[in-house]
């Protein structure tokens, strides 16, 4: 029952080790009498009282902050995730995992990056860039071309409301709900998702055509994957095919 309520419980795992101690080497249906200690009792008595005193958790709330704070000793680890209510922390979640005699085993020691460069290079991400979508909406409320679309046939405009209560409109004529891109954000959308992996040309307006819509997006993504300079600089274009070359025949 205690490892059903261990998310609830702080410290679960850095209580409990002592009673995970009585348990190794065990098998089933296994009758051996078990070494009852001071340690083992005070063990057992307080995952009685963290039971009985488990701790209250607030609900998740939009908008407010989070802290995950994590804490580690010789045998388990240790978190909570909480959230800023009232001008005070409270719990959301607790988290609590014993260390097996593997996860203890290892040495934790400090690599140049001259002598890691695959991983160093992999944990170095210039920038983390998002699609703010409350500045779109905004952009939405005085865009033409996006009036003409409302009355496209073709499209079906829906608006659908943000946490600011803003409105952000977005096609839903496919089965994906694809947010209406105003011309000042196109190209930055342009270079977040070609920016991953630089796919190709068709890749690159498949995967931008399916999340978002505007006029000429085909168009214009095909125009700008065309000039992307780091494609250019590492793929190969196709050569042009030439006939085969005719030899006379030696004598």
């Amino acid at each position: 029952m205690i490892n059903f309520y261990r998310r609830y419980l702080k410290d679960a795992a850095k209580t409990q080790a002592p009673l995970h101690e009585l348990l190794k080497g065990a098998k089933k249906k296994d009758r051996r009498k078990v070494h009852w200690t001071v340690d083992t009792r005070r063990s057992f008595e307080k995952c009685k009282t963290d039971l009985a005193e488990a701790a209250l958790l607030s609900f998740p709330r939009s908008g407010l902050p989070l802290s995950l704070c994590t804490d580690a000793s010789d045998f388990a680890v240790g978190a909570v995730l909480q959230q800023l209510e009232n001008e005070g922390w409270k719990p959301i979640a607790f988290y609590s995992k014993k260390l097996n005699e593997t996860q203890t085993s290892c040495n934790i020691q400090h690599v140049l990056g001259k002598d890691n460069v695959v991983a160093d290079a992999l944990s170095r991400i210039d920038s983390i860039s998002e699609i703010n979508f409350e500045e779109i909406a905004e952009e939405q409320t005085t865009d033409e071309e996006l009036q003409q679309l409302l009355h496209n046939n073709s499209l079906k405009f829906k608006p659908s409301t943000l946490p600011s209560g803003k409105k952000l409109w977005c096609d839903i004529s496919t089965q994906k709900i694809r947010p209406y891109i105003p011309q000042k954000f196109r190209f930055q959308i342009f270079q977040l998702i070609h920016g991953l992996a630089h796919p190709g040309i068709k890749s690159t307006v498949k995967l931008i055509s399916e999340k978002y819509v505007w006029s000429d997006i085909k168009k214009q993504v095909r125009e700008w994957a065309k000039a992307c300079i780091r494609c250019q600089k590492c793929k190969v274009s196709r050569h042009t095919k030439s006939k085969l070359g005719e030899f006379e025949q030696p004598d």
